[in-house]
């Protein structure tokens, strides 16, 4: 419905250095990996197309076109810029990871990492409207650094070479970037409002958790692999708005007055839980066919109630999280033929089952649940040469994607290539 008057440039810096190598203490062996890791994401905005700062100018701003024999040519207009935001993303992370091998059928391993992140942001005017700043026409940088210690803990143990089953215990953390603004009211995680640093320091705390998964794999020769795990993740200082409040505020000239002000809570907790499958079957050696199955419940789990602020209501507790689905299926077979005048034939076909994705759960609005089809069919000439032919929506079904608006997904559609391989 409008221009993208916006006109971005980010640059990525990495770098990672590691020290890989085995040891053996004892009867037990040792694979490890010491490492030190660097990130940096620079970005850059000019933002433009803003009415009241006059960022468009020319004959042809606001023209209007008639529906009748129309004429688009209604003079030249130019786009310019009125703000640049800025940011930049630190972040140093050193680890340690160790397989050991206790003997054939055990294996243990143990990891632990610490990350140092540091964001700082800015916005500056452009010198002359033009996609260029001066450093004195920059604010100061606001700067939010925090740490975090996180860890990693498996075990595989194999009775046979056909089977396996495995355990594993993770920690994460993702750091909060929130930026203090006087016009917002903080509470802790136990519910009580604070100040927190307006000198660009931490306001929340980031948000931690951990992951406990077991599963199983079995193979039978080349006819059977098969996969299957459980899996339980648990977050902790989620980020909520729970309502705003009046606030008696002196101005500068010593009148009060109520200014509203928001209310943000690091009182949230959450979690996920589910399976995952996958079974892939090879009954001849021109045949595979593989089928998987997730299924997965993300909920709120857990509001603390504030003393400072009784009042507000919180509707989300317990409540399925939007714009994921529940249960994903998917199966796709790949047959070759093997011989004779259609030697090197091979057809695909492939099947994708998402469950219906909810918008909003309490009016009980959702994408419909979907299943796609897609075929193929390929030709290999003496193992160089693949020819291809994809019909994507194989039965040319009506859909919609997901994003900010539902999109009409498109229609049954073909793509054909040639390939080569050296």
């Amino acid at each position: 419905s409008y221009p993208l008057g916006f006109y971005p440039r980010h640059d990525t810096w990495n770098n990672t250095l590691e020290l890989t190598g085995d040891l053996e203490t004892g009867s037990l062996t040792h694979h490890y990996t010491v490492g030190w890791s660097f990130d940096l994401f620079d970005y850059l905005q000019y933002n433009g197309w803003t009415e009241k700062e006059n960022d468009n100018i020319g004959p042809g701003v606001k023209a209007k076109l008639t529906v009748v024999d129309p004429h688009l040519v209604q003079g030249w207009w130019e786009n310019r810029v009125s703000a640049v935001t800025m940011r930049k993303d630190y972040t140093n992370g050193f680890y340690i990871h160790d397989v050991i091998e206790l003997n054939e059928k055990w294996k243990v391993m143990l990891a632990g990492r610490m990350d140092f992140f540091r964001r700082q942001s800015a916005t500056a005017t452009p010198t002359d409207k033009e996609r260029h700043y001066d450093k004195e026409n920059r604010s100061e940088w606001q700067k939010v650094s925090t740490s975090a210690f996180t860890y990693r803990a498996g075990a595989v143990y194999i009775p046979m070479p056909q089977l396996s089953f495995y355990a594993s215990m993770a920690s994460y953390f993702t750091p909060n970037t929130t930026i203090y603004n006087p016009n917002t009211i903080y509470l802790d995680r136990n519910g009580k409002a604070y100040n927190p640093d307006t000198d660009g320091g931490e306001v929340f705390k980031p948000t931690r958790g951990y992951q406990a998964e077991v599963g199983i794999r079995y193979t039978l020769n080349d006819f059977v692999d098969f996969n299957a795990s459980i899996f339980y993740l648990r977050q902790l200082n989620l980020v909520r708005k729970v309502g705003t409040q009046n606030v008696e505020t002196e101005d500068e000239n010593g009148e009060i007055f109520l200014e509203e002000k928001t209310i943000q809570a690091q009182i949230g907790t959450a979690d996920s839980r589910g399976l995952d499958m996958e079974i892939i079957l090879t009954p001849v050696s021109t045949l595979q066919i593989t089928a998987g199955l997730g299924v997965s419940d993300y909920r709120t789990r857990a509001i603390l109630k504030s003393s400072a602020f009784p009042d507000y209501v919180e509707t989300s507790k317990n409540m399925r999280t939007t714009g994921a689905p529940r249960t994903t299926f998917y199966v796709f077979g790949d047959y070759t033929i093997p011989r004779g005048v259609f030697k090197n034939l091979s057809f695909h076909l492939s099947g994708n089952f998402v469950d219906k994705v909810f918008k909003d759960v309490a009016a009980r609005t959702y994408t419909p649940a979907l299943w796609l089809m897609d075929g193929g069919i390929f030709y290999t000439i003496k193992r160089n040469v693949m020819l291809a032919v994809n019909v994507n929506n194989l039965f040319n079904k009506d859909y919609f994607t997901q994003g900010n608006k539902p999109v009409k997904g498109m229609p049954r559609n073909f793509q054909a290539s040639v390939s080569y391989n050296f």
